[in-house]
């Protein structure tokens, strides 16, 4: 799949001819050209080299794999190649590059019986190539290895520095296409998929403009609809009111606005987003939803990443106003726009009919939407994550929620035991990389402003972990950030983050609470919250669901 993402390109390709690991045949590996960013930090005098680069690593022997090399050779500023000895084979193969504009480094370990032969051929090449002597990096019994690392890292920050071309994936694969390699896109399902996006997406200009004309279930609505459920247990607001008049007074409110979303109309994208995920075959699917989620953020990302730089300088800003950053955050809130956005609306178009059939306004003939929570439920077998509670409005699809693990339950043939696990920490902590890289998932992962709500996804255990465990499957659950900053200025500041972790950790069989043993502060209110909410479950009904909760500690130490 192709990103957009203009990028300095370092290419080390690697030649395992004549070194000891020439005997292990590689079966699945050999002729693999793998990447790895690497982006500095920002702190001075803390990163080895000072601006963002690609490095591409060929897998395997550079004669044997001729194409690939080839390949890395034209999308790269630099080339490394590793070796133990040049012979005259070699330095034939090696000197038909006369003519590439890249720059060639050899890093040469003498270990072979002829070193003066490969520094012969070596030095043939460095006026064929036109090699000064920094672009040969010579290891000899002379220089240990860490030495000898530093002085590698040392020639690849000075490239860095050398304002060296750029290039995108978008432009590699324009290459790739041209040397005859074949790319995700080229295959009809990606194809297909990609053809189903463009539908939709080709209409979106503005995310904020596009949820208010065309996901109208959620935002204002949503929200209201939040309080007024709130309010329906809660009944703070009865005042001097009979209970009962009280309570049928907020139900016509309640009713009333399910009414309104009953009656919004499906939009075409909506509806060529419902087709997408519930009648194409599984690869498609799989294609479709990614093409989404990397088209919607190219949308996004212009606008985000400008009010998200804005927001982060007014947060480090002392005595800010905290209006500013709660319409900032708001705005970012209202223009953001993913794939979970268009499976809120659905949520909440199935709930509309719900509570129209329970309440008797409508026939259950006459219903649309029976489907989608069988296709939500699909989509957590195959690995992608559905929200559980969302992060704006604070509500619950209950009856969503409750279907699609219901469909769920049904398609494991009753065998559906879990263990769940959470994670809680405090904004932009890092939570879903945790998760990410503990299990393999897909959370949503953002630097400086985490998602919003509480997203569970579902993994498969093996039959070890099956009788070790006692369950079927782990439910894990990633939650959005504690503390969060715009909520700091909030009467009902604490009320957000304690329902949130009493949902969850009610939940859960386990729930990792990351923590920074630096900061006191924060491991006292975390802590608190953590407590509140083991209290508040263990004085609840919900008491038998956490009897087996634990908690695990990380704590973070700066290294």
């Amino acid at each position: 799949m192709r990103f957009s993402a203009p990028t300095s390109s370092i290419t080390i390709s690697l030649s395992v001819r004549d070194t000891e690991s020439e005997n292990f045949l590689q079966k699945i590996a050999d002729g693999l050209v793998e990447i790895s960013w690497y982006f500095p930090a920002g702190t001075e005098n803390s990163d080895f080299f000072p601006e963002p680069i690609a490095v591409t690593n060929l897998r395997g022997d550079i004669e044997s794999h001729w194409l690939q090399f080839s390949f890395s050779t034209e999308v790269s500023f630099a080339v490394f190649i590793v070796t133990e000895s040049i012979g005259e084979r070699e330095y034939e193969l090696l000197s038909s590059l006369k003519e590439s504009s890249s720059k060639y480094y050899f890093i040469l370990n003498c270990k072979n019986k002829k070193p003066k032969e490969t520094l012969g051929f070596l030095n043939k090449l460095s006026s064929v190539l036109k090699l000064s002597k920094s672009q040969l990096l010579v290891k000899d019994h002379t220089m240990n290895n860490a030495g000898f690392v530093k002085k590698v890292q040392s020639t690849i920050g000075t490239i860095g520095n050398s304002s060296p071309k750029t290039v995108s994936l978008e432009a590699m694969a324009v290459t790739a296409h041209d040397r005859g390699i074949l790319l995700d896109e080229d295959c009809q399902a990606c194809q297909c998929a990609s053809k189903y996006t463009e539908e939709i997406t080709s209409e979106i200009r503005d995310g904020a403009k596009y949820k208010r004309g065309m996901l109208s279930l959620q935002g204002d609505l949503w929200k209201n609809l939040a309080k007024v459920e709130e309010e329906m247990c809660r009944m703070k607001m009865q005042g001097v009111m009979a209970t009962e008049k009280y309570k049928s007074e907020v139900k016509q409110k309640w009713l009333e606005i399910r009414r309104q979303q009953n009656q919004c109309d499906r939009t075409n994208g909506l509806t060529k987003f419902i087709k997408g995920i519930g009648q194409l075959k599984p690869v498609e699917k799989h294609y479709f939803l990614k093409w989404m989620k990397f088209s919607l953020d190219n949308i996004a990302r212009a606008n985000l990443s400008k009010m998200r730089a804005d927001y982060k300088e007014k947060c480090e800003t002392p005595g800010v106003d905290q209006k500013q950053l709660e319409e900032l955050d708001k705005l970012m809130s209202e223009s953001s726009l993913g794939v979970e956005h268009f499976m809120h609306e659905l949520g909440q178009f199935y709930e509309a009919e719900c509570s129209m059939v329970k309440e008797g306004k409508m026939e259950e003939s006459q219903r649309h939407f029976t489907r989608l929570p069988c296709i939500a439920a699909d989509l957590m077998l195959e690995g992608f994550p559905v929200e559980l509670t969302d992060g704006d409005a604070s509500n619950i699809p209950m009856n969503w929620v409750v279907e699609v693990l219901t469909h769920l339950h049904i398609r494991l043939g009753d065998r559906s035991r879990m263990v769940v696990i959470t994670v809680l920490r405090v904004q932009s902590t890092g939570k879903s990389i945790l998760l990410n890289t503990m299990f393999g998932l897909q959370f949503a992962a953002s630097s400086g402003r985490s998602a919003r709500g509480a997203f569970m996804t579902l993994i498969k255990v093996t039959e070890a972990v099956q009788e070790l465990l006692g369950c079927d499957f782990i439910l894990v659950i990633d939650t959005e950030g504690l503390k969060a900053p715009e909520q700091t200025a909030l009467e009902d500041r604490y009320q957000h983050d304690n329902e949130l972790a009493t949902l969850v950790i009610g939940l859960s069989d386990v729930t990792i609470v990351k923590m920074a043993m630096e900061n006191a502060t924060e491991m006292k209110d975390v802590l608190q919250i953590v407590v509140h909410a083991f209290l508040r479950t263990e004085n609840s009904q919900t008491a038998s669901l956490c009897t087996r909760t634990s908690v695990m500690c990380l704590l973070m130490f700066k290294t």
